[in-house]
């Protein structure tokens, strides 16, 4: 992770980074911070459960099938039914939609804040 600090005139000063970053608890503060991060960024990723055992089962079936070169109707309605099965009818979260739950994480982007944070030379907004 990256830890940044922004100054009081929105400049980002870049403290450190953890390329593996401690999950361990050594002590009551550790405890506090670090099982709430854990849960909060569960929560906010928030894993679309599935079956092992359908996957498995899938898996086996479709290395035995001769697949067509292009995907066809039938293939198509084929795989629909497999995902159906392996996720449980789930329908996962959408590319870009927000998580339900945050937690104690803040939005900073797109936001008012960002949009103030000033760019450096040659810096364009994405």
């Amino acid at each position: 992770g990256f830890d940044i600090l922004i100054d009081d005139t929105l400049r980002p000063w870049l403290i450190e980074i953890n390329a593996s970053p401690a999950m361990h608890v050594e002590n009551e503060l550790d405890e506090r911070v670090k099982r709430s991060l854990i849960t909060d960024t569960i929560r906010l990723v928030d894993p679309t459960p599935f079956d092992r055992h359908s996957l498995q089962d899938i898996l086996k079936r479709r290395l035995h099938e001769q697949q067509p070169q292009r995907p066809n109707q039938i293939s198509i309605r084929q795989m629909n039914a497999d995902l159906h099965r392996i996720l449980r009818g789930h329908i996962p979260r959408a590319v870009g939609q927000p998580p339900p739950h945050i937690g104690n994480f803040e939005v900073i982007a797109p936001s008012e804040l960002l949009d103030r944070i000033p760019l450096p030379p040659g810096g364009r907004k994405g």
